[in-house]
């Protein structure tokens, strides 16, 4: 049973897989009381890291997440009482109402630390499927 889901709307891209503790979440963003607030994941990392200045590469790290990077997982916690002051069915949420509340610190970000896993391409669906069937799913909590 998740409480205080009366006060948000919980949206999701649905391509990702979490092992997010949903009470959590909502208790983080009933606490932040932000119009929204967005998961914040590690990246997978599959490529070399590089930090350039002026076309030098003045470092290399070899798929190595840097701390400070994070991504959006694509699942939210909307404020019903907020987030209609910004949105409405004819705005992109993505890059008209998330870039507006960043630039007016009113989007909040709950850091999970777990498991999560995208699945954008057959190479993804291959790996989770794996997972699934070696009884490893992160995911599957029931």
């Amino acid at each position: 049973h998740v409480t205080g889901v009366q006060t948000c709307a919980l949206p999701i891209y649905g391509d990702s897989l979490v092992d997010i503790d949903l009470n959590n979440l909502i208790n983080f963003a009933l606490d932040a009381n932000q119009p929204a607030i967005v998961t914040a994941v590690k990246p997978p990392m599959n490529y070399g890291f590089l930090k350039i200045r002026n076309n030098i590469v003045e470092s290399f790290d070899e798929k190595r997440t840097p701390e400070s990077s994070f991504i959006s997982a694509g699942f939210f916690v909307l404020n019903r009482s907020k987030i209609f002051e910004y949105y409405s069915p004819s705005v992109d949420f993505e890059k008209s109402v998330l870039p507006i509340l960043s630039s007016r610190n009113e989007l909040g970000a709950f850091i999970h630390l777990g498991n999560w896993a995208p699945m954008d391409n057959i190479f993804d669906k291959f790996k989770l499927d794996k997972l699934w069937k070696s009884g490893e799913a992160f995911w599957k909590n029931w």
